[in-house]
Order: structure tokens, then C-alpha cells, then sequence
């Protein structure tokens, strides 16, 4: 029960944290934003670092690599949320974009090398972690308990030398706590950022005489916020399992995020081009391929990827 009442306390004092942040705007969480963003790239780094050192030092990759197998389908299911929740950004570019200066020149580029950086870690990382942890940790940082600084590896289980052991004795736990609060710090950092942007968002959609009676009460953004925020940490409260909130928050962001934006850009194309033309529908972020090309392909596909997801999860 102490654990039980602790996941409480804790879920709480996250909701009080990021309910907090969301109330303003990204220019006002620019400080705070800046110094997670910093801690996070950091961490990355020393995960990427550590995990490969283990995987080359060690040599037990060829090993592993042979129980572990390349591909199960029975887990696509469990991968596809993760995945699914850790790139999905793009409904946020629109806030996101704004600080850039010349945003028709840099946006594309920004965004792009942004996502396949954030692809090529999470691949990186899942590759690299299969191989070196044995059975490795769903939840991947907390294989980073284990960690010791100690021999080439840094995952030995005791120092050669005096020295060695000293700076282990500081460099090890320090490394386990970087790392073991990167999730919480990381999603302490994105949560309130999607909360303004969903928030901002159902503002708009809200319907002049009902945003003048919540006005009354509070500015329309912020009740709008609240709303994005909370229904999240009260789910999270009666769901205390990972791997289902996961799972669960996986396929519903992969509707959200994927395949209701595909439809909806193609109905905004046909909208536009109906009633202003076809030389409006592309817009300055337009591919070369067209402006619609994109969504027309993504659309059926999901429903492909969602079935073969749901079939498999919960299989």
C-alpha cells in the first residue's frame, strides 16, 4: 500500500507541476524549457555513450542478437504506442514555429532534422538496449540501476583500482539519477507544451456565446487547457499499469495524430479547391510532390497499421 499511496502523491504533484506550466505560454516557459531541453540532449547523450560502451566492451552482442531475434510480430502492438507517443509532434508545429525568424525557410528543415533525430535515437537506443541488457527493462532507463562507472564498460560489478573506485563512487550514482528521472523530467517538459497547444486549439473551436460564459469564470485558453491537461492525470490515476497506458494512449494518439489529421487535410484540399481554386490548395510547406499526396497515402495506411496493432496487442 505505501508504494500504492506514493504513485498517488506523486501522479498529484506531477498534476500540480504541469497544469502550472500550462497556464503559460511558450514564451513564458522559455527558461524552463531551455534548461530541460539542455538536461534531456545531455542524457541522451550519456545513455547513448554508456549502452553502446556495454554492448562493443562486453561482446555478447551476437548472442543476444540470436535470442532476441530481428522481429516479432506479437509485439508490434506494445512497440507501436511507445513509438507512436514518443514522435508525434507535428500537431504542435504551428505553436511550435512561431520564435523562428524566417519561418518559410527554416521550417521544413527545423521539423525534419528534428524528427530523424528523434527517430534515430529511439531505434539506436532499442537496438542497442536489446543487445546489452539481459532481459532488458521495458521501461528502458531504468536499466541504468545497474550502472556502476566501473571497468571499461562501465556496468562492471566492482573497480580494478583504488582511484577507479573512487571516481565510480561519485560518476555511477550520479549517472543512475540523470538518467533514472530523464522519463519524469522528459515528459514534465512535453506535457505542458501539448496542453497548450490542444488547449489553444479547443479555444478556437469554441463557440462565441459559450467562450463569453467561461470568460466568466476564467480566460477561455486556460479552462481550455485545463481540460487537455487533467483528463490525462485522472486516467493515469485509475490506470496504474505502464505497459496499458502505453498501449492504450498509443492507439488513441496514432488516431489522433495520424489518421483524423490525414483526413482532414485531405477534406481541407477539396474544400479549398472547390471554392477558391486549385492553385490555393498548396501551401509555402508544400512538398515538390504535391500538397496532398502525403495524406492521401498515410490515411488508408492507418487503418492497416491500426488493425494489425490492436490484433496484436491484445492478442
Amino acid at each position: 500500500r505505501g508504494c500504492e499511496a506514493s504513485y498517488y502523491v506523486a501522479v498529484l504533484v506531477f498534476g500540480v507541476v504541469v497544469c502550472g506550466l500550462a497556464t503559460r505560454d511558450f514564451a513564458g516557459q522559455a527558461k524552463v524549457q531551455t534548461v530541460l531541453g539542455a538536461y534531456r540532449l545531455a542524457a541522451i547523450a550519456v545513455m547513448m555513450v554508456s549502452v553502446a560502451s556495454k554492448v562493443f566492451f562486453e561482446g555478447r552482442w551476437a548472442s543476444r542478437w540470436a535470442a532476441v531475434g530481428g522481429w516479432e510480430w506479437r509485439h508490434f502492438g506494445n512497440g507501436l504506442g511507445p513509438c507512436v507517443l514518443a514522435l508525434s509532434f507535428h500537431f504542435m508545429i504551428p505553436d511550435l514555429v512561431q520564435p523562428l525568424r524566417r519561418k518559410r525557410e527554416t521550417a521544413t528543415a527545423v521539423f525534419l532534422v528534428a524528427t530523424l533525430f528523434s527517430f534515430a535515437f529511439y531505434m539506436a537506443l532499442g537496438v542497442l538496449g536489446s543487445l546489452a541488457f539481459d532481459p532488458p527493462n521495458p521501461l528502458v532507463t531504468l536499466n541504468w540501476d545497474a550502472f556502476t562507472a566501473c571497468g571499461a564498460s562501465g556496468w562492471a560489478a566492482h573497480c580494478k583500482t583504488r582511484v577507479g573506485g573512487m571516481v565510480a563512487g561519485v560518476l555511477g550514482p550520479a549517472v543512475r539519477i540523470a538518467i533514472l528521472v530523464f522519463p519524469v523530467l522528459n515528459v514534465l517538459s512535453a506535457y505542458p507544451l501539448i496542453c497548450v497547444s490542444l488547449g489553444d486549439s479547443l479555444a478556437a473551436a469554441v463557440p462565441p456565446r459559450l467562450a463569453g460564459n467561461i470568460a466568466a469564470v476564467m480566460p477561455v485558453r486556460v479552462a481550455c487547457r485545463m481540460v487537455a491537461a487533467v483528463p490525462p492525470i485522472v486516467a493515469a490515476l485509475l490506470a496504474k499499469r505502464l505497459d496499458s497506458i502505453q498501449i492504450l494512449g498509443g492507439l488513441v494518439g496514432f488516431v489522433l495524430g495520424l489518421t483524423i489529421p490525414a483526413y482532414l487535410a485531405m477534406q481541407s484540399a477539396r474544400f479549398v479547391e472547390e471554392n477558391y481554386g486549385e492553385a490555393l490548395v498548396a501551401t509555402p510547406y508544400s512538398s515538390a510532390m504535391g500538397p496532398t499526396w502525403l495524406a492521401k497515402t498515410l490515411w488508408p495506411l492507418s487503418f492497416v497499421v491500426l488493425a494489425v496493432a490492436i490484433a496484436t496487442a491484445f492478442a
